[in-house]
């Protein structure tokens, strides 16, 4: 399942585009529109054969976390500690909600879609997963807001949603002052999200959630993507090879010594804004400093040495983010960041790995066919070998 799957184009412009609104936004769906991508009988795999210990799981019940040792025991082996089976149970009937973090590490679904959204949105993405089985005596959860953005997929069961608006737009943190209450004691909205149905809540929106048809399961994705603060700190960052910024504050200076010296700030700062393709810049190193998610092939996965062409393999691109590769002037090199690492390819390679830029997979004889006429077999070969011996293609058969 993909983002356009959950989403049409419209829903994520008005939600993720340009000049997006900040606001909620209610997406009625078929009823069985999210079972594909999830359920019960998956979340019961999960319980059973995982390590499971806080934060990963974790029980919320009156708007507190439950202490993990009320639903997990240790390992006689190791020190890990695992759900226990009645003590889940008992949680599960006293109306406390079930919270699976990271779920995207556990599902192989859950792994594409948020491999999906992060492609699409250049962003970081996680994916929980909440269930409930009873109503609680309360109610619900307390009012709160995430630092990121929310799209909640009502699996089964409904919940009733109360949306209190905003403290402060777009916060950064979850300890500014200004969030500690929510703006209204009315609600700006209330929601029923029943099965199949999306709900989308922007950063920082207060929001009160009821389950009000169990057995209720929601798959939460959650999307942070980079803000200005974001870009400001790379551009510090940058900014360092300059004397002023690794000088000190002249806080004993006279009047017109601090004032040269906020004149000088302010001319590293101009001269670090200089360039229109300040953005792309910051994307490249955004995305090349992804983390790339584990994929495995075994056994031949880790053979050492190319692959071979014998029609069976496929190439799988495992960063979620876009590269690009960028040429170096004069020196006839691509630039490449990728998982966190620099690599140079000389520019002749940049149509395929522009084409790789742009796939998820393709089998190696189609890399072949399509770019016969540009590389040789054993080019593509060789390149396919280095891609994947610095973990930026699995190569499957």
């Amino acid at each position: 399942m993909t983002l356009n799957d959950l989403l049409s184009t419209e829903t994520v412009d008005a939600c993720f585009g340009l000049g997006a609104r900040r606001r909620p936004l209610h997406l009625p769906g078929g009823q069985t529109k999210f079972t594909c991508l999830f359920d019960w009988r998956r979340l019961n795999e999960i319980l059973s054969h995982h390590v499971l210990d806080a934060p990963r799981l974790q029980f919320i019940l009156t708007g507190r976390a439950v202490e993990p040792s009320a639903y997990t025991q240790q390992s006689p082996f190791s020190s890990f500690r695992s759900p226990l089976t009645h003590a889940v149970y008992d949680q599960m009937k006293a109306g406390a909600t079930l919270v699976l973090n990271g779920a995207d590490e556990l599902d192989s679904g859950l792994t594409e879609l948020a491999r999906d959204v992060e492609r699409q949105l250049s962003a970081q993405v996680a994916i929980s997963v909440e269930a409930c089985t009873a109503i609680p005596a309360d109610g619900g959860k307390k009012p709160a807001w995430q630092t990121y953005d929310m799209v909640l997929l009502q699996v089964t069961g409904s919940y009733k949603w109360f949306l209190l608006g905003e403290t402060q737009p777009q916060p950064l943190d979850r300890y500014s002052g200004f969030m500690q209450e929510p703006p209204l004691t009315e609600p700006e909205s209330e929601v029923i999200s029943a099965p199949g149905d999306a709900l989308y809540v922007p950063r920082g929106y207060w929001y009160l959630a009821q389950p009000v048809g169990v057995p209720a399961l929601v798959a939460v994705v959650c999307v942070s993507r980079p803000t200005t603060w974001n870009f400001a700190s790379w551009l510090l960052d940058r900014m360092k090879s300059d004397e002023i910024l690794r000088g000190d504050v002249p806080l004993q200076a006279d009047g017109v010594g601090q004032s040269n010296y906020i004149k000088a700030l302010r001319r590293v700062f101009q001269e670090a804004l200089q360039g229109e393709d300040l953005v792309e810049e910051f994307a490249f190193c955004w995305n090349g400093m992804a983390a790339v998610r584990p994929r495995f092939a075994l056994p031949t996965g880790g053979e050492a040495g190319p692959p071979t062409f014998d029609g069976c393999e496929i190439v799988r691109v495992l960063p979620s983010r876009r590269f690009a590769p960028r040429e170096v002037p004069g020196e006839n090199v691509l630039d490449t960041l990728m998982n966190g690492r620099f690599n140079r390819f000389h520019v002749e390679a940049k149509e395929i790995l522009s084409f790789l830029m742009n796939q998820e997979f393709a089998p190696l004889h189609e890399l072949h066919e399509r770019f016969a006429e540009t590389y040789t077999k054993e080019q593509i070969t060789e390149l396919v070998g280095d891609l994947a011996g610095i973990g930026v293609l699995a190569v499957e058969r």
